[in-house]
């Protein structure tokens, strides 16, 4: 393939000290008095963590959540799923430590979820991992006071790639996996964010990939991508396939500066989303990169999204 810029996903963000150990504890709590930020009451909620609880055991691997809980809700929470970046080979469930608990102050409950990483595991297993997920937290909504008719998604980069697909393939067989049972609930979600994760085929195939970009899509693909087998996995992955008028709304975050993802992408897949019929809204920014800050940026945005669609 030509040697040009591809638009996929290659910045892992870690957050240094936040690795955890310990199975299903409750390892803190904290108050955060109310307080009014740009205009917006802060809800100021009690949060508590629950760090590494086994939603599957696959391969030898047991799959595994953080769940940050907002506690003296009189109701249940909705919740946000959380998918992180790292280029398709890294990452961490630990990433959304910095973030996640500004979501539990406001009520809704994150869960941060580790998936299968290649070249360990090809892809669809990612999608089939997080929709595994999915199913358990719906499973297991009473005993964690969770809104089970109201789940989202958010992901950054990779994550965000993933979290767009989630978005769009309700139902889907062939991306729906049997990882960790619960099949008799549904993996579907009423939200979805894309943080710099979105691209275009057919802006891909007009660019092509540069050789370090290749070589991370055929890590996740289990092929070389020349081959038929390569650009049939390109497709299935690609959202913009899989459009229904009944997907979840969408919010996509980019920064004009983002010189790991273009972000005509995300113009691209917005255009996309509204034209199937699908509520999109997208948020560029003129002062971010690849840069997970965004999220804090605009976060009045992200919750006035979740507000809609998630209560």
């Amino acid at each position: 393939m030509q040697k040009m810029i591809f638009s996929l996903l290659l910045i892992v963000f870690f957050d240094p000290g936040t690795s955890f150990f310990s199975s299903e504890i409750n390892s803190h709590s904290t108050k955060i008095s109310s307080q009014k930020k740009n205009g917006r009451v802060s809800s100021g909620y009690d949060y508590q963590v629950l760090y590494n609880i086994e939603y599957a055991h696959i391969d030898s691997q047991s799959l595994q959540l953080d769940l940050y809980q907002p506690q003296s809700v009189a109701s249940a929470t909705p919740v946000l799923i959380w998918l992180h970046g790292g280029a398709f080979t890294s990452g961490d469930k630990s990433n959304a430590g910095k973030y996640a608990p500004m979501f539990a102050k406001e009520g809704v409950a994150v869960a941060s979820v580790n998936y299968r990483l290649a070249p360990g595991a090809i892809f669809p297993s990612q999608i089939q991992d997080v929709k595994g997920a999915i199913r358990f937290l719906r499973a297991n909504a009473a005993k964690y006071h969770l809104d089970a008719n109201h789940i989202g998604i958010l992901g950054t980069s990779a994550g965000g790639a993933f979290a767009s697909l989630v978005g769009v393939s309700c139902g889907e067989k062939d991306l729906e996996g049997t990882v960790g049972g619960n099949l008799n609930f549904s993996s579907c979600v009423q939200a979805t964010i894309d943080c710099f994760g979105s691209f275009s085929f057919d802006n891909m195939m007009k660019l092509g990939f540069d050789q370090s970009r290749e070589a991370h899509l055929e890590k996740l693909f289990g092929c070389n991508l020349n081959t038929p087998e390569g650009m049939a996995k390109i497709r299935q992955m690609a959202p913009e396939f899989h459009l229904d008028k009944n997907d979840s709304p969408f919010l996509i975050l980019h920064g004009e500066l983002d010189s790991s993802v273009p972000l005509q992408n995300s113009i691209d897949f917005n255009q996309k989303l509204q034209a199937a019929g699908i509520p999109s809204q997208l948020i560029r920014d003129p002062n971010y990169d690849h840069d997970v800050r965004i999220i804090i940026a605009h976060f009045d945005e992200v919750i006035k999204f979740l507000n809609q669609y998630l209560r």
